[in-house]
């Protein structure tokens, strides 16, 4: 694919792409594509395709280093910021709460965000608390103000908000996102944009995962596995209740 344009291609797929440099170098304009998937090291590559009219990315490394993590981040930033306008973004990569931000920040339209590939511990240092709009002024957390006057900078128009954990709580492991998770559901009604879906999925072989919005008995399911006592059989990936 390097050195060429690929005028009619509206959908690409890459993984596990062998030589990466060539294109990396050379380049690839893909003018038409709005949807693309890339699967592989490193993350670098993607910076060799122009893909100005990409809508969606999905985008999965190879790697559980988040200091690689944090660089695939950057890549990826920059890749779709400026004038692209990103609206979907499935992705599995191992990075710092700080550079999720920084990398989210820049892609101010996006609707739908999945997070894949997760553990219960992945994420420290106020990600999360990133995604909770704040009124006007701090005396307003208690007063009704009208919808949209809350604002956030991460991620103000997502509708979509999904959460794959690869895995659930060992004994030793602690989840104390619970109280966070819930304050995102409840602070994103007030804004222009708010959620339409928020689902959680606990393990790779969960088949359906737990929406947090839709289903009211569902989203009750979901809030009493995130503040009771889980933990996961070593042998046997199944949740259970404490």
């Amino acid at each position: 694919m390097a050195g060429r344009t690929f005028h009619a291609l509206k959908s690409c797929t890459i993984i596990l792409p062998i030589h990466h440099h060539s294109v990396h170098t050379l380049g690839t304009l893909l003018p038409t594509c709005e949807d693309l998937s890339f699967e592989g090291q490193p993350l670098e590559a993607l910076e060799g395709f122009s893909v100005n009219m990409v809508t969606c990315l999905s985008v999965r490394g190879q790697g559980y280093n988040r200091k690689h993590g944090n660089k695939d981040l950057v890549s990826i930033s920059k890749h779709c910021s400026g004038g692209h306008a990103l609206r979907s973004l499935q992705i599995g990569v191992t990075a710092s709460s700080q550079a999720w931000i920084e990398a989210l920040a820049s892609m101010p339209f996006l609707e739908e965000l999945l997070l894949t590939n997760l553990l219960p511990t992945s994420f420290h240092g106020g990600f999360f608390e990133g995604f909770i709009p704040e009124p006007p002024h701090e005396d307003d957390w208690n007063t009704a103000l009208a919808v949209g006057k809350w604002h956030t900078t991460l991620c103000p128009s997502l509708k979509v908000f999904g959460l794959s954990f690869t895995r659930w709580l060992r004994p030793t492991e602690e989840f104390g996102l619970a109280p966070t998770i819930m304050a995102i559901k409840w602070s994103r009604t007030w804004l222009t944009e708010s959620l339409e879906r928020f689902h959680i999925r606990f393990t790779n072989d969960q088949k359906e995962p737990l929406e947090l919005i839709r289903d009211s008995s569902t989203s009750l399911k979901a809030f009493e596995l995130m503040a009771s006592s889980i933990c996961v059989k070593q042998t046997k990936p199944t949740i259970q209740l404490g």
